[in-house]
């Protein structure tokens, strides 16, 4: 059967197309971004405080064209520790690191192990010579904050007694978060009742119930995720305890109970834009080979149970809303 002219018109100008799409891919076949390997390690890779987080690394990875491995952790007991996984990642070939540091690189190991190796840090300011790119929250402005909350929240008298959870003092942040709440606090120096560190906090040493049974306090203030989550399990399984728990986290758990009210104030670091900042600054170093040191400070924002759901405050606490 032979094709009329009109048919005969469409099936050339279908071929012509054809032809066109796979001259089309052929000649641009090499135009397709080369893929970067980043692996990712923190500390207790899979708690739910790095949920944000992630959300923001994973964004990052899909607008720059990366290949994303967060590496399956625990807890870390050293800096060598952490510094060994670092180097496995490095020996699969990566082209670039972003870490959580666990504690002040004052040894330089950090540094060390990732000499020639693009990296960022997230979580510290972390001190030394051998400076790396970090992008962070400000500790002390941070700090500053919560006593601020506190302040024009609480009618603070010298009777006012009051505990801390100083969470991790290794870390220069959380030493720059206490530095900055209680200059900004301004109380009395026997007014603290206590001060407990995250060592203080483990199952074993249980400071905390054997703290506020001895030395009951008015408010009670944590400087970290980890801290918070251990004071909001304190409080609840102690009904009768009449405590106002002012602290910084951004975990699932923290953030409910500021609804439920059992956090009055929580800092809440920007920690979506923290990691897509992070992977944002890999890329652009990995492409470009910079070997320019910068530091950035994310957002943190003050939420409570009247501002939580503000459209701003959404945006940081659940991020995967948008």
């Amino acid at each position: 059967m032979k094709l009329n002219k009109a048919a005969m018109t469409v099936v050339i100008a279908a071929l012509a197309v054809l032809i066109g799409i796979s001259a089309y891919k052929i000649l641009h076949s090499g135009d397709e971004p080369e893929k970067k390997y980043v692996s990712v390690v923190v500390e207790e890779s899979g708690d739910s405080r790095w949920t944000a987080f992630l959300q923001g690394l994973n964004q990052a990875a899909r607008d720059n064209h990366v290949i994303l491995n967060v590496v399956s952790t625990g807890t870390f007991a050293s800096m060598e520790d952490e510094a060994a996984v670092l180097a496995r990642e490095m020996e699969y070939g990566v082209d670039g690191i972003i870490v959580e540091p666990i504690c002040d690189d004052t040894e330089g190991i950090l540094g060390d192990v990732l000499s020639g190796t693009q990296s960022v840090l997230v979580c510290t300011d972390v001190s030394g010579e051998k400076m790396q790119d970090n992008v962070s929250a400000d500790g002390y402005r941070t700090g500053q904050m919560i006593a601020d909350q506190i302040r024009s929240t609480e009618k603070i008298t010298e009777d006012t007694e009051i505990g801390i959870l100083s969470g991790n003092q290794e870390l220069p942040t959380v030493r720059s978060c206490l530095e900055g709440l209680l200059e900004s606090l301004a109380v009395e120096e026997q007014q603290i009742r206590w001060d407990i560190s995250e060592s203080g906090l483990s199952a074993t040493a249980n400071l905390l119930d054997l703290s506020m049974e001895a030395k009951p306090v008015d408010i009670l203030i944590s400087l970290d995720n980890k801290a918070t989550e251990k004071a909001v399990d304190y409080l609840t399984a102690h009904s009768g305890v009449r405590c106002s728990l002012y602290g910084e986290g951004r975990s699932e758990k923290c953030i409910y109970n500021v609804d439920a009210g059992v956090i009055r104030a929580l800092a809440v670091p920007d920690e979506y834009m923290m990691g897509y900042e992070s992977l944002e600054r890999l890329s652009r170093k990995m492409t470009y080979f910079s070997t320019e040191q910068q530091a950035e400070n994310i957002e943190v924002r003050m939420v409570t149970q009247e501002n939580l759901h503000d459209q701003d405050t959404v945006w940081i606490a659940y991020p995967a809303v948008y």
